[in-house]
């Protein structure tokens, strides 16, 4: 019986192979603070729960969701990162960070995954919102212009992460490609 067990468990093992899932964690906490903050604003919406503890508790989840997506899950599973920097001025200057090409691919699941999620959020808070308006309930309101500001921010941070990441992959394949033509027509000149 200890044989079989332990051939089942090399299976699993083997199963769970780094190559097959690249990020599973960072997958899941993409979807898990989400899911945790429309749950528990619907199931206090529907139990009929105080205002101040929901908004709270939404909040914080809500707040722990953009922390982990824009520092976290959009690393792992985009290769992409952003922040936003106030200079002395006044003026605020977005930055971009994005993994080399050559250091690692990106899972095309993964990335899919991310960019659904990050999307639905928004969707799904803009809906609630709707609800709110239209059971005149404002200040659950509140809570869902709150997830919908925190989502968009990481969308808009997101989109002009990846729209930077393809203006550099662009123009450094532009450069590889000129300095290629250059050494080819240098060759073919220098023969003669």
């Amino acid at each position: 019986p200890g044989g079989n067990r332990n051939a089942a468990l090399r299976v699993r093992v083997d199963a769970m192979d780094a190559s097959a899932q690249t990020h599973p964690v960072a997958c899941a906490s993409h979807v898990a603070f989400k899911a945790a903050a429309v749950a528990y604003y619907v199931l206090c919406g529907l139990l009929g729960m105080g205002f101040v503890i929901n908004f709270v508790v939404c909040v914080i989840l809500l707040s722990m969701d953009f922390w982990v997506v824009k520092n976290v899950t959009g690393r792992l599973l985009v290769g992409l990162r952003w922040w936003n920097e106030i200079k002395e001025d006044g003026t605020s200057e977005w930055q971009f960070e994005s993994a080399d090409m050559n250091e690692r691919a990106i899972d095309k699941k993964e990335s899919t995954w991310f960019w659904t999620w990050l999307f639905a959020a928004p969707a799904a808070w803009s809906f609630l919102a709707i609800v709110a308006c239209v059971k005149f309930n404002f200040d659950y309101l509140l809570i869902s212009i709150m997830a919908i500001m925190l989502g968009s921010a990481n969308v808009m941070g997101y989109w002009k992460c990846s729209k930077d990441a393809k203006e550099k992959m662009s123009s450094m394949a532009n450069d590889v490609m000129g300095s290629s033509v250059r050494a080819a027509v240098g060759r073919f000149f220098s023969r003669s």
